[in-house]
């Protein structure tokens, strides 16, 4: 008769012992963010889609200047000072 109550008594110690302020992921207010750097990559685009790639630290980005669209790769291992290190050419 003992064990018929035993699974609702351990959800609820399970849920009871739950810590709803710890967040797996920190709570952040994009109007605080600060820009730590710039790079100038040639003409006027602007980088559409950005991707870190933290095993050889470089920042890949996809530009779009006038009727050349392409990847830029930066050497971001220093997020202060990154570095054009090429691209590749995505033009249709």
């Amino acid at each position: 008769m003992r064990l018929k109550f035993l699974p609702g008594l351990l959800v609820l110690v399970i849920l009871a012992a739950c810590n709803h302020t710890d967040y797996p992921f920190p709570k952040e207010q994009a109007s605080t963010f600060t820009g730590i750097s710039s790079t100038d990559l040639g003409e006027v685009g602007a980088a559409e889609i950005s991707a870190f790639d933290p095993a050889t630290k470089k920042l890949f980005t996809e530009t779009n200047s006038g009727s050349s669209t392409q990847i830029d790769i930066l050497d971001f291992s220093n997020p202060a000072l990154p570095v054009s290190i090429g691209s590749i050419d995505i033009s249709p």
